[in-house]
């Protein structure tokens, strides 16, 4: 290895951090795509993985313009809670009460904002299903990203399914009153509870045929809603890494379709950097980083 080789990559005075919160985030790919790609663009940032405890998160967020870092991403269990030390930047993140990219700047609040739900609004469009009707399992951080990205965009979900209902209509109902040019115009998604899916006289709508779940690995529905999904649905199950994606393998034992959160993954961290360098980042480059065929982001059997 040459000198110039060697010394490529190697941080200087002026380097600048990026990085992801978590805790755990041992099986997060962030750290390793985000250094594959800035080192592409022939950028003179580094992203490192900061483990955090909830203890310490306000304190880090405090101190994270100070320490060189640039901008965070967010992970489980912080989505929600940076809110509480962090500004929202648009109306999104400010009805979600959810964020998964922070963007620091010296003697201010952290900027906040959600790259979820267009990322996996984005993996839908590739693989056209942009028109197609969809149901969402679970109303955590996520879900409600993916809701109001969707909706936004003018096709709301058709079901959201939940454990609790009442909630989760109460919070949609607010979003489409709130007053303002983002009034939220398009009929609301339905909300059901898992055991309600595919009851005769229960839902108005059709049960979907697509299903994104937000759901954590190792949560299962009961074993009747799979007997009331349509003929080769699909899943996209939001997890990703071995041993997690227990959706998508129990929809394959099925019959059914299935897809992992790798996906959407890419997506939503190519829409991340684009936040911090104030420029488009494709992500396509995110998949040359992951050093995945297009085929295998998409749905199988």
């Amino acid at each position: 290895m040459t000198q110039k080789a060697f010394r490529e990559f190697l941080p200087n005075g002026r380097t600048r951090l990026l990085g992801i919160l978590g805790d755990p985030i041992d099986h997060s790919l962030s750290p390793e795509l985000h250094s594959a790609v800035l080192r592409k663009l022939d950028q003179n940032l580094l992203y490192v993985p900061v483990p955090v405890s909830s203890a310490r998160l306000r304190a880090f967020l405090g101190l994270a313009a100070e320490l060189g870092f640039r901008g965070c991403n967010v992970t489980t269990p912080f989505k929600e809670s940076v809110l509480r030390s962090a500004e929202p930047r648009d109306v999104e993140t400010r009805r979600t009460k959810m964020a998964n990219t922070l963007t620091f700047v010296p003697g201010r609040k952290p900027m906040a904002e959600g790259t979820d739900g267009r990322g996996i609004v984005g993996w839908l469009e590739d693989h056209g299903l942009g028109d197609e009707p969809f149901g969402v399992l679970g109303f955590g951080a996520t879900a409600r990203s993916l809701v109001h990205a969707s909706w936004r965009g003018g096709r709301p979900p058709a079901l959201v399914v939940t454990r609790r209902a009442a909630p989760v209509k109460r919070l949609l109902s607010g979003w489409r009153v709130e007053p303002g040019r983002d009034r939220l115009r398009a009929v609301p998604p339905e909300v059901s509870t898992v055991e309600q899916v595919g009851e005769p006289g229960t839902l108005s709508g059709v049960v979907p045929k697509v299903w994104v779940s937000t759901w954590p690995p190792g949560t299962m529905p009961p074993a009747a809603f799979w007997s009331r999904l349509r003929p080769r649905s699909l899943v996209l199950d939001m997890n990703y890494g071995e041993g997690r994606t227990t959706m998508a393998d129990a929809a394959r034992r099925e019959g059914h379709r299935a897809a992992d959160g790798l996906g959407p993954l890419l997506q939503q961290a190519a829409r991340s950097l684009s936040i911090w360098l104030d420029r488009p980042v494709e992500p396509e480059l995110f998949r040359l980083a992951a050093g995945v065929p297009k085929r295998r982001l998409g749905p199988s059997r």
